[in-house]
């Protein structure tokens, strides 16, 4: 039996169950509808990377205006766990 008469079969059965009063109004389910999440910052479109002869073009999500290869180097902060203010 091929897909497309499991299908006529399941829905034969489905129709006979409405017309006996036998079928059960569906059941949903799922969570609240709630707002969608912040969208991504985003910068200009169409920018290249501001090192001399550099045609890199930028991400539209990326902050900065060099690439990745002309970033100047940032000091790394380790910040650790953050203590609750009660343990502190």
């Amino acid at each position: 039996m091929g897909p497309q008469a499991a299908a006529l079969i399941a829905y034969q059965i489905v129709r006979d169950q409405v017309r006996e009063g036998e079928a059960q109004r569906p059941t949903f389910r799922g969570g609240r509808i709630s707002e969608l999440p912040r969208a991504n910052r985003s910068y200009p479109r169409n920018r290249v990377c501001a090192a001399e002869g550099c045609t890199t073009k930028l991400s539209i999500y990326n902050r900065s205006e060099f690439c990745w290869q002309h970033e100047p180097v940032h000091t790394y902060v380790s910040r650790g766990k953050r203590r609750r203010k009660e343990a502190a």
